[in-house]
């Protein structure tokens, strides 16, 4: 089983989208952030075991984006992951390192924080011919400068997949966050994918995806409305090692993020284990 419909078809999709904040703008003393992707279930969840399984694995980016925005300011991340799969659910945790800008008070400047921990739990099933999952998630951010939490924030996503015409896969993801980090209020993005595997090469396995969609924020609490899109080639180079090669951009940014939110192309590893 794979959804594949939110931003990488491997799975550090889950881990990477569970929910690593975005920072957008800094000012002297605030910061607007900015979540990164979703959860999206293990490729072997749904397996007629009876005995749990692990999953794992490791990720390095050149700079890990998600709906358009850069995690870490351009800057390379590495990621971990790992949980546990028995049946049609999963449970795990993964951490990465973040770039959320910095704060100035009492002529002093500080990293807001550096560090982010993401708990996931699902479940996956299939309906006649289409996939579905539903999933939660919590993002905390250990050693933040937030005394209150106010960056930490759960998050649920609803996602349908299925095959549109020969082997072309069609997908839709629904986010919501009922209080956004840094308590910007309720938070929806719908986001839609296309995935086409092409030819083997020599025993590598490429597939070819394009994802798009729109977020809505609540601007009454500083949150926007914004599109973003992205096109990728992922290649499976053999069971356990993949790459990834992706151009992400957005569109009617209300916010002046050229660095952060700008065109860019972004080249990843994953090594499952």
């Amino acid at each position: 089983y794979q959804m594949g419909v939110t931003m990488y078809s491997s799975i550090r999709t889950m881990a990477a989208g569970a929910a690593v904040l975005l920072l957008l703008s800094t000012a002297a003393q605030s910061q607007t952030t900015r979540r990164a992707g979703a959860v999206e279930p293990p490729s072997n969840v749904g397996s007629t075991s009876e005995r749990p399984e692990f999953f794992g694995s490791a990720t390095i980016f050149s700079d890990q984006r998600s709906q358009g925005f850069s995690a870490n300011d351009q800057k390379p991340v590495a990621q971990l992951d790992g949980g546990i799969i028995w049946r049609n659910f999963y449970i795990g945790a993964s951490g990465s390192n973040v770039d959320l800008g910095t704060i100035t008070a009492n002529g002093r400047t500080q990293s807001v924080g550096r560090f982010a921990l993401n708990y996931f739990a699902g479940y996956v099933n299939r309906w006649r011919n289409i996939d579905w999952d539903i999933a939660v998630s919590y993002a905390t951010f250990p050693g933040a400068r937030d005394a209150d939490a106010e960056l930490d924030y759960w998050e649920g996503s609803f996602g349908v997949a299925g095959m549109l015409v020969s082997d072309l896969k069609g997908g839709l993801r629904f986010y919501w966050s009922p209080d956004y980090t840094a308590n910007q209020g309720h938070n929806f993005v719908l986001e839609g994918s296309l995935q086409k595997p092409l030819r083997a090469i020599r025993g590598w396995k490429p597939t070819l995806e394009f994802v798009a969609g729109h977020q809505f924020g609540d601007e009454g609490r500083g949150n926007f409305d914004y599109w973003f899109w992205e096109v990728g080639l992922d290649i499976a180079l053999t069971d356990k090692l993949s790459v990834d090669f992706r151009y992400h951009d957005t569109a009617d940014v209300p916010i002046s993020c050229d660095r952060l939110c700008g065109p860019r192309f972004v080249a990843s590893a994953t090594l499952e284990y």
